[in-house]
């Protein structure tokens, strides 16, 4: 066991020591987490947005679906928009008629629905077709297909993505 005095002289060091590591610690994982998912809500504003790419090379955001804030995964390869049953349960989606989704591991049994409202910053979507599987992918995400880009102008530059409204479904006071 370590004597009063020991601890007196060396504990304050190593409380020290604890400290910067722990606040280290902290700082990586925000970090990590701030490239994982570059584009949150706080900083998606206006009819045109612009994201980075992720570090893993897709295009992430925060979004929500009716409401809820989601992560989502932009993918123009994907024919729509897809999501976990669990995720798609916590977000209030009905499951409708079961379809086979063709995925690139497979074939899966799945269920369409569909999200009343999606919102990307102040982009706003209404009545998007989506379909929920079970052990879809990333459970906390949502892959954000062409069923949703559709109705958006998107273009790809470097490691930059933009998106907006297209200038024709514009109302005259936007």
């Amino acid at each position: 066991m370590l004597s009063r005095q020991w601890w007196q002289h060396w504990g304050p060091n190593i409380g020290l020591w604890l400290l910067v590591l722990a606040m280290l610690f902290l700082g990586m994982r925000s970090l990590l987490e701030q490239q994982e998912v570059p584009n949150r809500i706080s900083n998606l504003s206006g009819r045109v947005l612009e994201l980075q790419r992720a570090r893993d090379g897709h295009y992430r955001l925060e979004g929500q679906i009716n409401g809820q804030v989601v992560k989502l995964m932009l993918d123009t390869g994907a024919t729509g928009v897809a999501m976990d049953m669990r995720l798609a349960q916590k977000l209030g989606l009905q499951p409708g008629r079961a379809i086979a989704i063709s995925t690139a591991n497979g074939e899966v049994e799945g269920y369409l629905t569909r999200i009343a409202e999606l919102r990307l910053g102040d982009i706003i979507l209404r009545d998007i077709p989506a379909n929920m599987s079970p052990n879809f992918g990333d459970p906390d995400e949502v892959l954000l297909g062409m069923s949703a880009l559709k109705h958006l102008a998107v273009t790809m530059q470097g490691d930059r993505m933009q998106i907006s409204v297209p200038e024709q479904a514009r109302s005259p006071s936007e």
